[in-house]
């Protein structure tokens, strides 16, 4: 009797065991749901595109219990990372000097086929690349456009057999609602960037050595000016508290303030250029960097006779950024409107600010000599530049490329238009908030 009672007891909790998993898995793709419908009504209030990448990765983590994960776009069979979340500064660096492939790996498979791609162990999963130190579980979820795949989701998590295969159904549906934030990105591309030489990862890896010295020189320069400028300053200060010095003398110690605090501004200006680019970026109106290139430039600006028209609206377009970083990228187009006029009899440029269609666009146009044709698509190569003099490179040819890698890190593009002889206007595009 005790055994057959104990065997209808088994029976039972068996039964309730199964309806108990049974409850769990509905629940939780309720929950799932749920997660999506809400999304869904964000997104409707969202303006920006990397704040509307940011909230669908959220749930995307949300709903799986991913630890890490990122949004890439798709272009030449390129990806391009957009947006990033549970990334440490090491990781971020390490991402973007080895983007997803998209012809191997998980990624590969989900670009190729248009399904999401899964593995519950990458670490004895032959058909998975090499993720995260961490990273046991993977899952990629393809973003399509019609038959085009225009971007991946990418989440990772520490646990194996993280992502199960009854999650296909609001990964398809997450999928779905990234492709409308994506699409676009894929409908402001500059079609000129479809034709770009491909940059290997050892100019990337060249150039992001480069850059990082730039920064360590600068703040390395700024410490030295700063510690003399202080002594000079406060010594301006005592001067100028002697009631007896002669009013001549008065004024030439107060000229030699007022030179100081304007060097002043200018360490303040490399100690921001400093500022590692991961740093966090934040709301900001895009006249603050514009005006501070400019404000750095204005010197040069009226040696070399250029006259500057700016067309700024009333209202602040706001852009989620670096602020030490966009003013070295208009530092930059500022600089080479200024050299590509040297020649010129009317020297000027012209600024105009604008929102479109959920971007800030920022144009800046010059009247010199303009770029021939054939070179427009090579422009923001690294190591390629036009300023030769007499067979002698006068350039780097970091300008324009680090102006770029700066503005795609802000989720943005950049295009080039120009004339022989009637100028060139380089036009930035930067996702509005």
């Amino acid at each position: 009797g005790d055994e057959r009672t104990a065997a209808v007891l088994a029976r039972q909790a068996s039964v309730s065991l199964r309806w108990l998993q049974r409850y769990i898995e509905a629940r939780r793709l309720a929950q799932q749901q749920q997660l999506l419908l809400d999304l869904a009504r964000q997104l409707r209030q969202v303006r920006g595109q990397p704040t509307a990448l940011d909230q669908i990765l959220g749930a995307a983590m949300a709903c799986s219990g991913a630890t890490h994960s990122f949004v890439a776009a798709s272009q030449d069979r390129r990806a391009s990372v957009l947006a990033r979340r549970g990334y440490s500064q090491d990781e971020a660096m390490l991402l973007q000097q080895i983007p997803p492939s998209l012809d191997r790996g998980l990624t590969g498979q989900a670009y190729r086929t248009r399904a999401p791609a899964r593995s519950d162990d990458i670490q004895l999963d032959p058909a998975a690349l090499p993720a995260l130190s961490s990273t046991r579980s993977q899952l990629i979820i393809p973003i399509c456009l019609e038959d085009q795949v225009i971007g991946l989701i990418d989440l990772q998590s520490p646990l194996v057999a993280a992502f199960r295969a009854t999650d296909e159904p609001w990964v398809m549906a997450l999928g779905d609602i990234a492709a409308g934030v994506l699409a676009q990105y894929v409908a402001h591309r500059d079609p000129a960037q479809t034709d770009r030489s491909d940059v290997t990862p050892g100019h990337e890896l060249l150039l992001s050595s480069r850059l990082a010295a730039v920064n360590d020189l600068a703040a390395g320069v700024a410490h030295e000016i700063n510690n003399p400028l202080t002594t000079i300053l406060g010594y301006t200060h005592l001067l100028l508290r002697d009631q007896s010095l002669p009013q001549a003398t008065r004024d030439d110690v107060g000229q030699i303030m007022v030179e100081g605090q304007r060097i002043a501004g200018l360490v303040e200006r490399f100690l921001r250029f400093a500022q590692p680019a991961s740093s966090g970026k934040q709301p900001l109106a895009i006249n603050e960097p514009l005006l501070e290139a400019l404000g750095l430039l204005k010197g040069r600006l009226q040696e070399s006779g250029v006259q500057v028209t700016l067309d700024l609206p009333a209202d602040p377009l706001m852009v989620l950024g670096q602020a030490g970083q966009l003013e070295q990228a208009f530092l930059d187009l500022l600089h080479n409107a200024i050299e590509a006029m040297s020649t010129a009899d009317e020297r000027r440029i012209t600024i105009q600010a604008s929102e479109q269609s959920g971007w800030v666009r920022v144009a800046i146009a010059d009247s010199g000599r303009g770029i021939m044709p054939d070179l427009l698509t090579r422009v923001f190569e690294p190591g390629f530049t036009t300023k030769v003099d007499k067979g002698i490179s006068r350039g780097l040819g970091l300008g324009l490329y680090a102006t770029r890698t700066i503005i795609q890190d802000h989720w943005g593009r950049i295009e080039v238009q120009s004339q022989l002889w009637h100028g060139s206007i380089f036009t930035v595009f930067l996702p509005a908030i």
